[in-house]
């Protein structure tokens, strides 16, 4: 459904406007071309409604799109509230991408031609979007919801995309070193947002951790510091002070190893997604930069 929607609108907006002004400045039949392209973009808003609907339907089922667990602890507060900071950052960057748009079309002599101003329309309503999108997260950030750190970190990669452009295809270089500040900077907030993703609780929780609630005994209950048998393996449950000593999680007949199979070791936290965020901006200096 988001393809047609998202058509819809990139359709609709430069036909609404370049028709309207068509038939302000030429003729009537710019008006036909701007209810057409009304009708379009009516349609993709409604269907994009309609997807976000769904799209948020299907992230409640997900853990990083709830409330972290973790929330009522200060370091994840403190980092959902500088995650919302710097999805904020993308606000201000949106919407004032846009209105420079709108402002410089004056010069470039857009509002005098139609397709110029279908194009100027057109253009201001990618960042317009994207400010809007990181706008939606400042609210999810400060309910210590994880998801609105990943959706930062998507948008941030937009500004990667359009700074590999700029070093691959700046004419000169001043662009190309505006481009490399800003592939930085993106990247860092990345890095950044990554980070915060995890102190609020994002990350998937490690296979064998021993933490209380977690699967594992608190204190004060039977086999506290010991690890969990496998599920399928180990005596029957039984009382404590039966036959066969202790309950389920004490020590067994053999003594206190585990019942079953070790459990497998955690996994090591890598840079995985710094590393692939880098070798994207690569493949696209590279590669899309020539094709641009």
């Amino acid at each position: 459904m988001s393809k047609p929607s998202v058509l819809g609108v990139m359709l609709g907006a430069p036909l609404t406007a370049g028709g309207a002004h068509y038939g302000a400045t030429e003729g009537p039949a710019g008006f036909v071309a701007a209810l057409v392209g009304a009708v379009l973009l009516t349609a993709g808003v409604l269907g994009y409604r309609r997807v976000l609907v769904l799209r948020r339907r299907l992230r409640s089922l997900m853990p990083a799109a709830q409330r972290s667990p973790v929330a009522h602890l200060p370091s994840a507060r403190r980092a959902a509230t500088l995650a919302a900071y710097v999805n904020g950052v993308l606000v201000l960057l949106g919407l004032g991408g846009a209105g420079w748009l709108l402002y410089m079309g004056a010069s470039w002599g857009a509002y005098d031609n139609s397709f110029g101003f279908a194009a100027l329309v057109m253009g201001a309503l990618l960042p317009f979007a994207l400010g809007l999108a990181a706008a939606s997260t400042v609210p999810e950030l400060l309910r210590v919801v994880p998801a609105g750190a990943r959706m930062g970190q998507a948008l941030y990669g937009v500004f990667v995309c359009v700074a590999s452009l700029m070093i691959a295809k700046g004419d000169g270089l001043l662009p190309r070193l505006v481009g490399a500040v800003i592939a930085v900077l993106a990247l860092g907030a990345i890095a950044l947002l990554g980070r915060c993703f995890r102190v609020m609780g994002g990350a998937a929780p490690r296979q064998g951790s021993g933490s209380p609630g977690a699967g594992q005994p608190g204190p004060g209950q039977p086999g506290f510091g010991q690890p969990a048998p496998a599920p399928g393996f180990g005596p029957p449950t039984s009382p404590p002070g039966g036959p066969h000593g202790p309950g389920p999680y004490g020590p067994g007949p053999h003594g206190p190893a585990p019942y079953g199979p070790p459990a497998p070791p955690a996994p090591r936290a890598g840079r995985g997604g710094l590393v692939l965020v880098l070798v994207l901006v690569l493949v696209a200096v590279l590669g899309g930069g020539g094709l641009y």
